[in-house]
C-alpha cells in the first residue's frame, strides 16, 4: 500500500484532459470497502458506463455522475474507459491515493467540499490572528463556536515552543489550525526571510517545520502562501514546495489565499483547498463575493473545496471602514450560497484591535453558531429539485438531508424585499416551514411560501419533505427532564432547558451538536480543557415525591470520565469509550422537592451525550384492554434486573406477564440487583365505574399535550405534581366537554375529576364542572350538578385539585357529559396577566 501519493498528479491529468475526468472523491482512502469516483465529461456523450481492468460499472447521479468500485478492484493509477453503450467515447487516468491508518488526518470530500476530521463532518470556521497568538485570544473565542485559528508566524527555530504552546491550548479547547508555512514557502506573511536560504536549506527547513507539527491533534491544514498571483510568486517553486509538504504529511490539506481570479488555475498543483478574500467595503457591492466564488467554482467546483475569507476589518490602507453587521452577515451567507465551504475571517487579534467593533465579531461568532447547527446540510450527496424565487436581488441555494429541505437566503441589497418562494411540484411538504433560531414558522400554500426581508437580512428555512432516518433510540413520554434529547434550539448551539456553571478553567464548552447523536437530531458536547474544571450543566428542576424511587439514565460516548447524578445529593462517575453507551444511577429522594440533575465531563476532553432521563422506576403503565378490562405492565431501565410485586393480602411474586386488575388494589413493586434494592413504587390502584370507558371528545385536546389520547381520561393513569406526567392532558384557552359513556344503565353516586394548577408555568385549576346525564333510553339529558371554583390558589409548588360532584340521590344515567370550564386567561396579579391559560386534566372518577 502506498504511504503517500501525490494529488497535483490527478489535477495536472484534468488540466490536460479537458473532456473526461476521473478523480477520487475523498482526497485519500484507507481500509474502506469502496472507492467512489467522481466523473466530469461534457453532457452531450450521453455516457452510460465506464470500464476499469474490463469490468464494467454504472454510472449514478444526475447533478453529479459518480460510479461505486470495489477497493480491491481498482489500483492507484488505474485507466478508466468511458463508455456510451457499446462505443468508447473518452479515456483517462484516475490516480487514488491510499493511505495507512493513522491519528487527526483530516480528509477533504470533493463532491461537498466539506472535511472529515475524527470521522465526523467539520465546517471550518474562524479567523487569521497575529503571533505571537495572545494568552488568553483562544479561550475568548472558542465560546463564540470558532473552531479554527489561523496566526501569522515566522517559522524560525528559536519560535517553535511558542507555537507548540498555541497548538496545545487549541487542541485543549478542541480548537484546530490552519497552520502558516509562509515565511518558508510562498510569502505574504509577516516574514520571508525563508525564502533567502538556499534552496536545499530552505526545503529542509520545510520539511523540519512540518514533521514537527504534523501529529499534533490541533493540526487541520497547512497555509501555504498569501496572494501569490497578486505578487508574481512563481506556480512552478510553489509547486516544488507543495511536494515538499506531502510527502512529509500526506494526511493534512495544502490551503493558499488568491485576492483575485484570473491567475488562480496556474498554482492548481500547489493547494488542497483555495481560499479567496475579496473584500468589497466600502467601495463595492457585497455582492463581490459571489462574482469570485462564482468565478472560482466554475474552475474547481467538485475538485477542490473553497473558503471565503470574510471581511471583519477597515479603517487602513483603502478600506476606510469596518463593515457593519448586516453587511458582514450579508457576505457570509453569500459566501455559504455561492458554495464557500469555510471561512476565515481577516482579521482578529486582542480585544480591542481587530476588529474594532466587537458588534461586527459578535455578529460573526452568531453566524458562526449557525452555520455549525447546519453542519449535516452541507454534507448532501446530490441537489434538490430546484426553486424558484421572485426576486433577483435574493441569492439563496437548497440543500436536502435526511427527509428535510434547507434554503438559505440572502438580500444582496440593503432595501427590505418580499420575495415569493416555489417549491417543485413534486416536492412532498409536511406542515409548516421552521425558521430556525427565530422561533417562527412560516405557512406553505401549494408549495410555495412568502417572506419579508430586510436589508441584508438573512433567512433559514427548514421544510419537513419525507420521513428521517429512524433512531436506535427514543425519549419514553414520562421522562420529566425538559428537552432530555437537546433537540430544541432557541438560539444556536444553546441547549434550552439548561443552566452552566462555569468551572475554574476558560475556555471549556457545552454545545449542541447536531452531526452525532442517538436520538432526535441533536447531542449534547462539552469540551473540558483540564481536569475537573470545566462547565457543570445543571438540568432545569425536576419535581419529585418522597414516596416514588427514580432512575436517572442518559447516553455517552468520548473520551475520559463524567460525573452524572442528582445535586447536592448523589453523583457518579463513569468512563466513557468510543461507542454510545448508557449510564444509569438509583435516586430516592429524601423529601417531595424540586431537584436538578447535573452533568460534568470531569477529565480533560471532549464528550457527547444525549437522551437524558429521569424516569419514576420501577415503571407501573395501567393499559385497558380490548376487552375493557385493566392490565398492569411492570418494567425498569436496570438491565437484566428481576422485578417483584405483591398485592394486598397475596405473596411476593417475581414478575412476568401483565397483571390482571379487576377490582381496586394496593400494589407494590421492587426492582433488586443481587442483594441491592434500586428501585421500589407503591400504587394505590383505584378502578371505577368509568374506568376503560369510551370518551367521545366534543372540544378537541391540545395536541401538545394529549396524553394517551382519547383514553386519556378513563385509564387510571393518574398524574402527579409535575406537568410532564404522562397522564396529564391540555387544554390552552378552551374548556374540555366531552361525553363518557359508561356502556349500560349504570347507578351513579358521585363525579369527580382531577386536574393541576402549576401557577408559574400558566397552568390553573379549572373554573367549573357540570355535568349532564342521559339514560340509554334517551330523552332529555338530566343536570346532575355543577361545581363552581372562585378561588385561585397562588401556590410556591405545583399541586393537584380535585372536583367532587356528589348527588344526594343516586341517578341512573347510560352517558355523561362533561364541561370543564378553563379560566381562559391568567389573572391580574399573575406574571403572564391576560394571555390564555392552561387547564390539565388526568381522570374521571364516576363512583
Amino acid at each position: 500500500m502506498l504511504r503517500f501519493l501525490l494529488a497535483f498528479f490527478w489535477l495536472s491529468s484534468f488540466v490536460n484532459a479537458q473532456n473526461f475526468m476521473a478523480y477520487p472523491r475523498h482526497s485519500f482512502y484507507g481500509d474502506e470497502p469502496t472507492v467512489e469516483l467522481l466523473l466530469q465529461y461534457p453532457i452531450n456523450l450521453g455516457a452510460t458506463h465506464i470500464k476499469i481492468n474490463n469490468r464494467t460499472y454504472a454510472i449514478v447521479g444526475t447533478t453529479v455522475k459518480s460510479i461505486i468500485i470495489p477497493t480491491n478492484e481498482i489500483s492507484t493509477q488505474s485507466i478508466v474507459q468511458l463508455y456510451q453503450n457499446t462505443r468508447k467515447v473518452a479515456q483517462t487516468t484516475a490516480i487514488i491515493p491510499k493511505l495507512t491508518s493513522t491519528p487527526n488526518a483530516v480528509r477533504i470530500d470533493r463532491l461537498n467540499g466539506m472535511l472529515q476530521v475524527d470521522g465526523l463532518p467539520f465546517f471550518p470556521f474562524g479567523f487569521y490572528t497575529y503571533s505571537p497568538v495572545q494568552p488568553t485570544l483562544i479561550e475568548e473565542e472558542v465560546i463564540r463556536s470558532f473552531n479554527v485559528i489561523s496566526p501569522y508566524q515566522k517559522n524560525q527555530p528559536e519560535g517553535f515552543f511558542e507555537r507548540l504552546a498555541y497548538l496545545d491550548r487549541a487542541a485543549a479547547l478542541g480548537v484546530k489550525v490552519n497552520y502558516h508555512l509562509t515565511a518558508l514557502a510562498g510569502g505574504g506573511g509577516v516574514d520571508e526571510s525563508g525564502q533567502k536560504l538556499s534552496w536545499e536549506a530552505r526545503k529542509v527547513r520545510l520539511r523540519a517545520e512540518v514533521e514537527s507539527v504534523k501529529d499534533h491533534p490541533a493540526l487541520l491544514s497547512y497555509y501555504l502562501a498569501d496572494e501569490p498571483s497578486a505578487r508574481n510568486f512563481n506556480p512552478d517553486t510553489l509547486t516544488l514546495l507543495y511536494k515538499v509538504v506531502k510527502e512529509a504529511d500526506p494526511y493534512h490539506p495544502v490551503t493558499m489565499v488568491f485576492n483575485e481570479t484570473e491567475n488562480v488555475l496556474k498554482y492548481a498543483n500547489s493547494f488542497d483547498i483555495l481560499m479567496t478574500d475579496p473584500y468589497p467595503i466600502p467601495t463595492k457591492s457585497v455582492t463581490e463575493i459571489a462574482t469570485f466564488l462564482e468565478a472560482l467554482q466554475a474552475k474547481f467546483a467538485y475538485q477542490k473545496p473553497i473558503w471565503l475569507v470574510p471581511q471583519t476589518f477597515g479603517g487602513g490602507e483603502w478600506w476606510t471602514r469596518e463593515p457593519t453587521r448586516k453587511e458582514l452577515r450579508a457576505m457570509v451567507y453569500l459566501g455559504l450560497v455561492h458554495g464557500a465551504t469555510g471561512m476565515q475571517a481577516f482579521l482578529r487579534h486582542g480585544l480591542t484591535a481587530f476588529p474594532k467593533s466587537i458588534d461586527v465579531w459578535n455578529e460573526y461568532g452568531t453566524i458562526s453558531r449557525e452555520v455549525q447547527s447546519l453542519t449535516p446540510f452541507f454534507t448532501q450527496e446530490e441537489e434538490p429539485s430546484p426553486i424558484n424565487c421572485t426576486e433577483a436581488q435574493i441569492h439563496f441555494k437548497a440543500w436536502q438531508q435526511n427527509g428535510e429541505l434547507m434554503i438559505m437566503a440572502v438580500n444582496s441589497e440593503n432595501m427590505p424585499v418580499n420575495p415569493t418562494f416555489s417549491l417543485a411540484a413534486n416536492t412532498e411538504v409536511y406542515g409548516n416551514i421552521v425558521l430556525p433560531f427565530e422561533n417562527k414558522s412560516i405557512e406553505i400554500q401549494n408549495n410555495t411560501f412568502n417572506d419579508t426581508i430586510e436589508g441584508f437580512g438573512t433567512r433559514v428555512y427548514r421544510i419537513k419533505t419525507g420521513r428521517s432516518a429512524a433512531r436506535s433510540i427514543k425519549i419514553t413520554p414520562y421522562n420529566l427532564i425538559t428537552d432530555g434529547g437537546f433537540e430544541a434550539e432557541t438560539n444556536p448551539l444553546t441547549p434550552d432547558a439548561t443552566y452552566f456553571e462555569a468551572g475554574l478553567e476558560r475556555g471549556a464548552t457545552a454545545f449542541t451538536d447536531s452531526r452525532i447523536f442517538i436520538e432526535g437530531s441533536k447531542s449534547l458536547r462539552i469540551q473540558t480543557p483540564k481536569l475537573d474544571a470545566g462547565l457543570k450543566v445543571v438540568f432545569y428542576p425536576v419535581a419529585a415525591n418522597v414516596n416514588q424511587s427514580y432512575a436517572l439514565s442518559l447516553y455517552g460516548k468520548g473520551s475520559g470520565n463524567f460525573k452524572w447524578g442528582i445535586r447536592y445529593q448523589n453523583e457518579a462517575e463513569f468512563s466513557l469509550n468510543s461507542v454510545w453507551q448508557k449510564f444509569i444511577i438509583p435516586f430516592k429522594p429524601t423529601e417531595t422537592h424540586r431537584y436538578n440533575p447535573i452533568l460534568s465531563l470531569s477529565s480533560a476532553g471532549t464528550a457527547w451525550f444525549d437522551a437524558v432521563e429521569m424516569l419514576p422506576d420501577p415503571q407501573i403503565e395501567k393499559k385497558i384492554n380490548e376487552q375493557g378490562q385493566m392490565e398492569v405492565h411492570l418494567s425498569t431501565v436496570f438491565p437484566n434486573t428481576p422485578i417483584w410485586y405483591q398485592l394486598a393480602n397475596q405473596e411476593r411474586q417475581l414478575y412476568q406477564n401483565p397483571l390482571q386488575i379487576t377490582q381496586s388494589d394496593v400494589l407494590s413493586v421492587q426492582v433488586w440487583q443481587d442483594q441491592n434494592l434500586l428501585s421500589e413504587a407503591v400504587e394505590n390502584i383505584q378502578l371505577y365505574k368509568s374506568t376503560g370507558k369510551k370518551i367521545t371528545y366534543l372540544n378537541p385536546y391540545n395536541p401538545e399535550y394529549p396524553s394517551s389520547g382519547e383514553t386519556a381520561l378513563t385509564d387510571a393513569n393518574i398524574g402527579d405534581n409535575n406537568l410532564k406526567h404522562v397522564a396529564w392532558q391540555g387544554y390552552f384557552g378552551d374548556d374540555a366537554a366531552f361525553i363518557v359513556d359508561l356502556g349500560q344503565d349504570t347507578v351513579v353516586n358521585q363525579v369527580s375529576i382531577s386536574a393541576l394548577q402549576d401557577w408559574y408555568s400558566w397552568i390553573l385549576a379549572p373554573k367549573g364542572l357540570s355535568i349532564l346525564g342521559i339514560p340509554e333510553s334517551g330523552g332529555v339529558p338530566l343536570q346532575l350538578g355543577e361545581v363552581i371554583n372562585n378561588e385561585l390558589l397562588q401556590p410556591s409548588q405545583a399541586q393537584k385539585v380535585q372536583l367532587k360532584l356528589p348527588f344526594a340521590q343516586a341517578v341512573t344515567v347510560r352517558y355523561l357529559q362533561f364541561n370543564v370550564r378553563n379560566q381562559k386567561l391568567l389573572p391580574t396579579n399573575h406574571p403572564g396577566a391576560g394571555t390564555k391559560s392552561w387547564l390539565f386534566l388526568d381522570e374521571i372518577m364516576v363512583e
